[in-house]
């Protein structure tokens, strides 16, 4: 499993611990920063890449950071850590979009590796049946989150509400991605058994037609002898 936390609640916990080793004005950030950092850090493990958009928060963030701590008025300071707060939010909120998106990409190129006739010799089809729940729940809950989007930025509970379905999202696609995993050598042999007999099946429609043109090249002979005697 890419993900080693045993539910959203517990990742969210995991930052607040974090968070509480920080100075009261960065404690949001840090929560939200250990959110981020965590999917990314997923996301490379998986992908070997971390995506420029993700670069890009990370380093509006770090420049409000730098202005925050050098401004001298305290209005400017509040900006500051404000906008430094909104970009950790859009990098954690984008890193699980992309998470999601990714796992739903690779669930579809996975499975279409495997003929659809092959797929339902694993687990005497229940693999199939599950499979499609689980990915239509994914997806489900994914734009459950994504209708939500449009409130991102109203306010602090809000922000985290929204980040949470994500997550619900992100967790959903990774149990089926697991499962997809772990049934790699099941889709395997069910793939070589189904060529196994529709090879079978070509050789035995092949032999099929060599008797029937065997037979009637076999009728043409003896009607063609039948018909030469009756003409002498």
């Amino acid at each position: 499993m890419l993900f080693d936390f045993k539910s959203k609640e517990d990742l969210i916990n995991r930052a607040k611990d974090q968070a509480k080793k920080a100075p009261n004005e960065f404690k949001t950030s840090i929560e939200l920063y250990y959110i981020a950092r965590y999917f990314v850090s997923a996301f490379e493990a998986r992908y070997h890449v971390v995506p420029i958009q993700i670069w890009n928060e990370y380093r509006n963030a770090l420049d409000h950071f730098f202005r925050h701590i050098t401004s001298v008025g305290f209005s400017e300071e509040s900006e500051n850590l404000k906008r430094m707060e909104g970009h950790i939010k859009r990098a954690a909120l984008d890193v699980i979009k992309i998470t999601c998106h990714e796992s739903d990409k690779w669930l579809d190129e996975e499975v279409s590796k495997y003929h659809s006739s092959a797929l339902l010799f694993v687990d005497n089809g229940d693999f199939v049946a599950l499979f499609k729940s689980k990915q239509e729940k994914a997806r489900s809950v994914f734009l459950n989150a994504k209708t939500e989007d449009y409130k991102f930025g109203i306010d602090s509970s809000t922000n985290k509400s929204i980040l949470t379905l994500y997550i619900d999202a992100a967790i959903a696609y990774e149990e089926l991605v697991e499962i997809t995993k772990n049934k790699t050598p099941a889709l395997l042999k069910a793939e070589i058994r189904y060529q196994e007999i529709r090879k079978d099946g070509e050789n035995s429609g092949r032999k099929d037609t060599f008797i029937q043109n065997l037979a009637v090249g076999g009728t043409c002979l003896i009607l063609g002898l039948i018909i030469q005697s009756l003409l002498k």
